[in-house]
């Protein structure tokens, strides 16, 4: 999960509880708490005081200071409606928070599908080049059958002595050097097909088998037990 994801989920709790708080009248939240039996005290006591006489109770409520009007506090950055909108009860929690913090089901698609698009096109990177070098590899093969082809028409057109046909090399003989014989095991492929020398000089170009174009990771040396 990305700080982004996280950060939204953090702001629809908020935006939630916030919403809470304000469905919830101010009188229920008065009266459900301790200024409940704090009130009904200071009643009984000022009853007590002035008697049963409903003219003094009404006189007594007339004096009463009127308190200072509540501020709501302004929320709409957060996606509640601005303190002069009142109609607390038409909206919903749902609502608010779909407003607060829009489209996260669809972000959270969004990037799933961005990542799987981002390892598809670098797979497909891979493939294109590993189809490239093998081209490469093709192409070099065909030219130097074209020009060996060439060279033996043309010596023959001349009457000189005929080129001698090339033979394999031997496949117990290194690939690279042709020189040395192939001792190193090529790993993940497991190819023998070059000697020790070659095969740390192609792992440190970042080169790869010369016989299927795998990745070298390591280079391992083997032994004979006999001597052929």
């Amino acid at each position: 999960m990305t700080l982004e994801n996280i950060e939204s989920l953090h702001r629809e709790n908020v935006v939630q509880e916030i919403s809470e708080l304000v469905h919830r009248q101010l009188v229920t939240s008065s009266l459900e708490s301790t200024f409940r039996n704090v009130l009904e005290i200071t009643m009984q006591d000022r009853l007590g005081q002035s008697g049963t006489d409903g003219q003094r109770v009404q006189e007594f409520v007339r004096n009463i200071h009127p308190t200072q009007p509540i501020q709501r506090n302004d929320f709409s950055n957060m996606g509640l409606p601005p303190p002069g909108n009142d109609n607390w009860d038409n909206i919903s929690i749902t609502s608010v928070s779909a407003h607060a913090v829009p489209y996260t089901q669809s972000n959270l698609h969004m990037s799933r599908e961005i990542h799987s698009l981002k390892s598809q096109l670098e797979e497909m990177k891979n493939m294109m080049k590993l189809s490239f070098d093998l081209q490469l590899d093709i192409q070099r093969a065909i030219r130097q059958e074209v020009s060996a082809a060439l060279a033996q028409v043309q010596v023959g057109a001349e009457g000189g002595t005929p080129l001698k046909k090339c033979k394999p090399v031997s496949d117990t003989h290194c690939l690279i050097c042709l020189d040395n014989h192939s001792d190193s095991v090529l790993y993940q492929c497991g190819h023998m097909c070059v000697c020790y020398a070659c095969g740390r000089h192609l792992m440190s170009r970042n080169a790869k088998c010369p016989v299927c174009r795998a990745p070298i990771k390591d280079i391992i040396r083997a032994y004979k037990s006999n001597e052929d």
